[in-house]
């Protein structure tokens, strides 16, 4: 595993910000997927977290952060009011593993246009999250 670290050179890192339809407990939700791709995030026993740190202790945490395949991917869904702007940060359980120097900015997340949004859709807010 290790021997990949050293020996392999990984892509720049790129952040990539926008709306998704996703399907959760048979219903479809809108959400912000956040994806940093270009390091490496190994799978672990402990489950990965991804937020968003727009000041010293306030933070937007994602509903579920999910590791690609490869292992080169983190993918965060969060709700869709997300903060104007912020640091992305990850981490394992409760500690802190790597903060990112890609500086997330709202305004370049691309949205869906909400006319063509199914009926019925969950819009995922901070609110909708605080209340689950």
């Amino acid at each position: 595993m290790y021997e990949y670290l050293f020996t392999k050179k990984l892509p720049p890192l790129t952040m990539e910000a926008r709306e998704v339809i996703r399907t959760v407990d048979a219903k479809p939700h809108l959400l912000a997927r956040v994806t940093v791709k270009g390091t490496y995030f190994p799978q672990r026993a402990l489950v990965p977290f991804m937020r968003i740190a727009t000041g010293r202790s306030k933070t937007v945490s994602a509903w579920f952060t999910e590791i690609t395949d490869d292992e080169n991917g983190l993918v965060g869904y969060f709700p869709v009011d997300v903060p104007a702007r912020g640091t992305i940060e990850f981490g394992y359980g409760s500690e802190v593993m790597d903060r990112f120097e890609l500086p997330f900015d709202a305004k370049k997340m691309t949205r869906l246009n909400r006319k063509l949004v199914e009926k019925g859709a969950v819009e995922v807010t901070t609110k909708f999250l605080a209340a689950k």
